[in-house]
């Protein structure tokens, strides 16, 4: 069993305690904690509603901040982005075409 397990045990935010327990257990790992997000050089892709080229780790770890910076600005941004009338379809249909165009992009990357 995992030495994290059973750290944090309720629904509740953890105890400050907890939260140093957790970070004693990751230093004793010997891993590095650092920033991974990169950002591909053609992440404006996602606002088209296509796939982006992950060339590397570090550009897939930005996968999920781009989606969402993308998700936040919403269906009209894709519509101006790539001439379609996503936007006019309804908020799941952007959802839809945005999530695909995530998926793809990480199958793409992982061959």
């Amino acid at each position: 069993m995992h030495r994290l397990s059973g750290i944090i045990q309720t629904e509740q935010e953890p105890s400050n305690e907890q939260r140093t327990d957790i970070l004693d257990t990751f230093k004793d790992t010997g891993l590095e904690l650092k920033n991974r997000y990169v950002r591909p050089a053609d992440a404006s892709n996602l606002e088209k509603g296509l796939p982006i080229a992950i060339a590397n780790d570090d550009e897939l770890h930005s996968v999920f901040q781009l989606g969402w910076d993308v998700y936040f600005k919403g269906a009209k941004a894709m519509d101006a982005a790539c001439g379609t009338a996503i936007g006019a379809t309804g908020h799941y249909d952007f959802y839809q075409r945005l999530n695909e165009a995530i998926r793809q992009s990480i199958r793409n990357y992982l061959g």
